[in-house]
């Protein structure tokens, strides 16, 4: 059996761990036995030339917070010429700082997912289009509805895999995650429960008038509990939501993010503050709640999603992605 871990790996952004790699993958083949044939591993290695895309599947349909009610859709990416029918599915949501970014700007993430056999969903979800916010609590609003976006899109999938099946998925496999702003949404997500405390009463208003803790995207009656979460980037309001219950965790982080701090600090994003706890302040805290994690922390850079940018090695970004995928790989193996 394959035990998650905990702890933290510095990566410096322009040094290359290829060792790190080697030493992990072999650990796992060796403790797991998981080995698919001389073409590698499923769900750890490149084992499919490309991936299969559908596009505009709607999900759900919701209102903006000004504007009517439209229709809201994601994207799937497949392993093309994959037999398998019972796959994990990785739920990914964009960034954009909540008020801009679409869900092809993952595309390449989405695709290098679908490489190793995951089937990935990338979701379009409501941008904050309200140009007269001028202060934190009012923002806070329009992230809710994106959590409650990412919950529908969740349910959604979920019921399709424990019915018709369209895209050959494992209904109790299923992960979010995503870049910035989404992985942002995807922490809230998984660790924003009805039963945490210190939940401000603006916060609670803003979820009970939106559906409450499941929202109102969708009406479809499923589960949008998930069995782990990637976090590029992102944060989480509150680290005491984090309780022994809660699903395992693998977060990026450069350690001088200005955009999602790092730390707990303001975001130079807009005029007004807004505190968050990036990876570094979330860390202690998922260990000291025996949560699962994997935290990569990239020093000395003061950069926001760099290791994915095209200025980025493409041999880090690589090495970033082949980490996480090890780390769900893990989780997937722990539940055979």
């Amino acid at each position: 059996m394959c035990l998650l871990g905990s702890g933290l790996l510095r990566l410096n952004e322009h040094i290359i761990m290829k060792k790190i790699i080697a030493l992990f993958f072999v650990a796992s083949m060796l403790s797991c036995g998981d080995d698919d044939g001389p073409a590698g591993t499923r769900y750890l290695d490149d084992l499919f030339a490309d991936a299969d895309v559908s596009i505009e599947i709607v999900y759900g349909n919701n209102a903006a917070l000004v504007g009517t009610a439209k229709d809201l859709s994601l994207d799937i990416y497949e392993p093309s010429g994959d037999s398998e029918s019972n796959r994990p599915l990785l739920v990914l949501a964009h960034g954009g700082a909540f008020v801009s970014g679409t869900k092809t700007s993952i595309k390449d993430l989405c695709i290098a997912y679908a490489k190793k056999g995951y089937v990935v969903a990338s979701i379009g979800y409501r941008l904050i289009n309200d140009v007269s916010i001028s202060d934190s609590v009012a923002f806070s609003e329009g992230v809710v509805l994106t959590i409650a976006d990412m919950k529908a899109a969740i349910r959604y999938l979920r019921n399709d895999a424990q019915t018709i099946n369209s895209y050959g998925v494992d209904a109790d496999m299923i992960f979010a995650g995503g870049v910035s702003a989404g992985a942002i949404m995807a922490n809230h997500v998984a660790y924003l429960d009805p039963t945490d405390t210190a939940i401000p009463d603006y916060l609670l208003d803003h979820i009970n008038t939106h559906g409450g803790f499941e929202g109102n995207t969708n009406d479809v009656v499923a589960s949008y509990e998930v069995k782990g979460v990637l976090s590029f980037s992102g944060s989480l309001f509150r680290d005491v939501w984090v309780t022994s219950d809660d699903p395992p965790i693998f977060m990026v982080h450069e350690s001088g993010d200005p955009v999602v701090p790092c730390n707990y600090e303001a975001t130079d994003v807009f005029p007004f503050p807004i505190l968050a706890y990036g990876a570094c302040e979330l860390q202690p805290a998922f260990e000291a709640a025996n949560v699962s994690s994997q935290f990569i922390l990239i020093e000395d850079s003061d950069q926001h999603v760099g290791y994915f940018s095209s200025d980025a090695d493409d041999a880090t970004s690589q090495e970033i992605i082949d980490l996480s995928a090890e780390f769900l790989h893990n989780i997937i193996i722990e539940e055979i």
